[in-house]
């Protein structure tokens, strides 16, 4: 009796361990390294009327001059946002915002850029990290 016990147990207990690790392995999801925009060796670029620019410079172009959205108000919305690898806007996270409105026209804003060139490190296209302050007047 007492060997039977063991032996279900036993068994159980190499089941549930098998289980638990087959689910640990079904949520483990590489995630790409971010890289701050300052540290890779050339930066994320975007076409613009034609041209190749740097995204850093593309954002200064960017950043004043937007319209306050109806119903919003006019001020600073500052983002980060991660450009992946492949050139996506990956994320976009509202530092310092204004109200729902305007913060909202911002991550539109963003998201409206498209495909950007991807950064370059070592030879390899890396995801990075960008803070975006986009002025609503």
């Amino acid at each position: 009796m007492k060997t039977q016990t063991f032996i279900r147990t036993f068994v159980l207990t190499i089941f549930m361990s098998a289980a638990v690790s087959l689910q640990a392995a079904e949520v483990t999801v590489p995630q790409e390294e971010v890289y701050p925009i300052m540290s890779v060796d050339e930066q994320p670029t975007i076409e613009h009327d034609g041209k190749s620019l740097k995204f850093s410079d593309y954002l200064k172009n960017l950043s004043s001059g937007l319209k306050v959205p109806e119903g919003g108000q006019p001020g600073r919305v500052i983002c980060n946002i991660t450009i992946s690898s492949k050139g996506d806007i990956a994320d976009v996270v509202i530092k310092r915002g204004v109200d729902e409105i305007t913060n909202a026209a911002a991550v539109a804003k963003i998201k409206s850029l498209g495909k950007i060139n991807p950064a370059m490190y070592k030879g390899k296209h890396v995801a990075v990290s960008v803070m975006v302050p986009l002025i609503f007047k």
